[in-house]
């Protein structure tokens, strides 16, 4: 890899959510699996809309003396924090993908291992990158890291995000042991 190389990432390869996958070995396995944190976050995300739509349905029903008018706003009410719901459920699953290096395959599947959406082969791994990202802003400043996979064809496929440096780390050391790839930080 030179300097003015281009790596882009892959869009329809998403990393797990921000400080919420775990890496899980075995012996014929590597997994990156969403941890119960980002379960938590789409439960906190859902209860919180339906409280909200629920709270509104009571108060006018209590509170409007016209029937076909209560009837129509808790419609629409309920019909909104469906929509809400059914966005904050795709927005989520997609964050929350999982990885599954099949050791005995060399094979990357990205979702479950008995059917996986996309399988990439170990011999077009090139190396691991591990990229912090500092963001700045008027208030201060966000650092976290990524680990990704450099594929031959300069395709980056995102594994991990996480707020973590020296957790990341462990991570990238683990895999980078596993798979025979080397490790290059870069930063943005």
């Amino acid at each position: 890899m030179k300097a003015d190389d281009e790596i882009t990432i892959t869009g329809e390869l998403a990393a797990s959510s921000f400080c919420n996958a775990n890496l899980n070995i075995n012996k014929d396995a590597v997994t990156i699996t969403p941890s119960l944190r980002a379960y938590l976050f789409e439960w906190v995300m859902q209860i919180f809309c339906w409280a909200c739509c629920i709270f509104m349905s009571v108060k006018v029903w209590q509170l409007e003396p016209n029937l076909d008018s209560k009837t129509e706003f808790v419609v629409v009410v309920l019909t909104l924090g469906g929509l809400f719901s059914l966005g904050t459920a795709f927005i989520c699953r997609k964050s929350r993908r999982k990885f599954y290096f099949d050791l005995n395959e060399k094979a990357l599947n990205v979702g479950s291992s008995h059917s996986p959406k996309t399988k990439v082969g170990f011999d077009s791994f090139e190396k691991l990158l591990l990229v912090t990202h500092r963001i700045y802003t008027s208030s201060g400043s966000l650092t976290c890291h990524e680990l990704s996979v450099l594929t031959n064809n300069q395709k980056r496929i995102a594994l991990i995000y996480h707020g973590d440096y020296y957790a990341i780390q462990n991570d990238s050391d683990i895999l980078a042991k596993i798979l025979g790839l080397e490790v290059d930080n870069l930063e943005t």
